[in-house]
This record gives structure tokens, C-alpha cells and sequence, in this order.
């Protein structure tokens, strides 16, 4: 894994670089962005989050408005990783603003879920449960059954957290169900 990492941060070096060069401003984002993605993966939060405000700057400047919506939410899970839930809500507020505009639905209800998660956290529980109730309707309304998935789980969980393990229990089957039918076992 380790060698995967470094060579992909080579290669992803290498890129910016090359766009640089040629004046590619989106895509010289688009390596700025998988740079931050994999620095965060890897642990390395301060290199992650530059790399990534730089990219959203970039994606803003040249009209990358889905893109700037993604990497916004990425920006907001570094955000709540690192302990800045006030930041991290303004970015998931950011990004769900974007990606609505844009019209991704499928990264928009991502995005809900990971706000949701966020509110679960700091003990919001009725925005938690609004946000995953909303997340849940639309991508049943999309047949997007990944980030449905992602809204029972997290549903689930509030449940779970709240006392109420009579509700958890049939999302977590609902779940399993779902990820035995993909075969993700």
C-alpha cells in the first residue's frame, strides 16, 4: 500500500505540473484536488486541506461549479476530522449549495448524508434525522442504492445512539441486504 501511495503521489506531482506548465487551470485542479484527497487519506490534514482550498479556488475562478462543490465537501470531512465543526457546517452548507446548482443529485445526497453525520455527532439529532430522511427520499426517488445505503446506515446509527435499537435494527438488515445483493460481502 505504501508503495501504491507514493507512486500515485508522484504521479499526481507530476501532473500539476505538467498543467501548470501548460496553463491548464482545471486541470491542474483537478491534480490539486487528487493530491488533497490522497494527503487526507494519508493522514497528512494541513498539505490536504492547502492542496484542496487551492483547487476549490481554481474550480470557483474558471466556473468548475460540480467540481468546486465536490471538493468543497471533501474540504468539510477534513474540516470535521480536525475538530472545526463551525467551518465544516459553512462547507457542507457550500457544497450542497454547488452541487444543487450544478445539478448532481448523487453528490448533493453524498454530501446530506456527510452533514448528517456531522449533526449526529454534535448532538443535533432532529437535523441529523431531517438531513438523512431527506438524503434517504431522494436517492430512493434516483435508484442510487450506494448513497441510500449510506443514509439507512447513518440512520441507523442516530437510531442506535438515541435508544431507539427496535427502529436501527431493520435499516442495518435493510443495509446488508443491499451490500449481499451487490456482492459486497
Amino acid at each position: 500500500r505504501a508503495t501504491y501511495v507514493a507512486r500515485s503521489e508522484d504521479f499526481y506531482e507530476q501532473a500539476l505540473a505538467i498543467h501548470r506548465a501548460l496553463g491548464s487551470r482545471r486541470s491542474e485542479a483537478t491534480a490539486l484536488g487528487n493530491l488533497g484527497s490522497l494527503r487526507m487519506e494519508t493522514g497528512r490534514l494541513e498539505s490536504a486541506e492547502s492542496g484542496l482550498r487551492e483547487a476549490i479556488a481554481i474550480h470557483r475562478e474558471t466556473g468548475n461549479v460540480r467540481f468546486e462543490g465536490i471538493l468543497q465537501g471533501n474540504l468539510a470531512i477534513l474540516l470535521r476530522q480536525t475538530g472545526r465543526a463551525d467551518e465544516a457546517e459553512r462547507a457542507y452548507g457550500e457544497a450542497l449549495a454547488l452541487l444543487r446548482r450544478a445539478g448532481d443529485r448523487v453528490a448533493e445526497e453524498r454530501a446530506r448524508c456527510n452533514f448528517a453525520t456531522l449533526h449526529r455527532v454534535a448532538g443535533r439529532f432532529a437535523e441529523c434525522e431531517a438531513l438523512f430522511e431527506q438524503a434517504l427520499s431522494a436517492t430512493r426517488q434516483m435508484g442510487d442504492r450506494r448513497t441510500e445505503s449510506a443514509a439507512l446506515e447513518g440512520l441507523a446509527a442516530l437510531f442506535a445512539d438515541t435508544g431507539r435499537h427496535d427502529r436501527a435494527e431493520p435499516l442495518l438488515r435493510q443495509v446488508v441486504s443491499f451490500l449481499r445483493h451487490a456482492g459486497d460481502r
